[in-house]
């Protein structure tokens, strides 16, 4: 205790910042005056927006816009292959389930209404 006493005997008790003059008084008018200009510096940047400002903006929507249709022709592409598959699949699984004689009762029939246009064709198998 006698070490900080001692310290604030050689500092003093003064304090070694100080306030200017009338600042709060004109803090607020400073405020206020730079505001003022950064608002007319926002209007006058926003009336004179050049043609580069104006057609960088169509050209980011045209860009939006192909994307769009792209990933919409990407998402039709991938629906149509995945339909395809599954009829391909379901066929396969047909095929599987089918045996040969009544595979080839049907082809031959299927040949024969093509020839003559009737169905006289008699399965010999069973």
């Amino acid at each position: 205790m006698k070490k900080e006493n001692n310290i604030l005997k050689k500092i003093g008790n003064d304090l070694p910042f100080s306030v200017p003059d009338n600042y709060f008084e004109q803090f607020a008018n400073e405020i206020d005056r730079q505001i003022g200009y950064a608002k007319e510096m926002e209007v006058s940047k926003s009336q004179k927006r050049s043609f580069a400002v104006i057609s960088k903006t169509w050209l980011y929507m045209a860009a939006m816009f192909v994307g769009i249709f792209l990933l919409g022709n990407v998402f039709y592409l991938v629906f149509k292959n995945t339909e395809r598959q599954k009829q391909e699949n379901y066929e396969m699984y047909l095929l599987s389930q089918v045996d040969e004689p009544t595979m080839m009762y049907y082809y031959m029939n299927d040949a024969y209404e093509a020839e003559n246009g009737t169905e006289t064709f008699q399965n010999t198998s069973n």
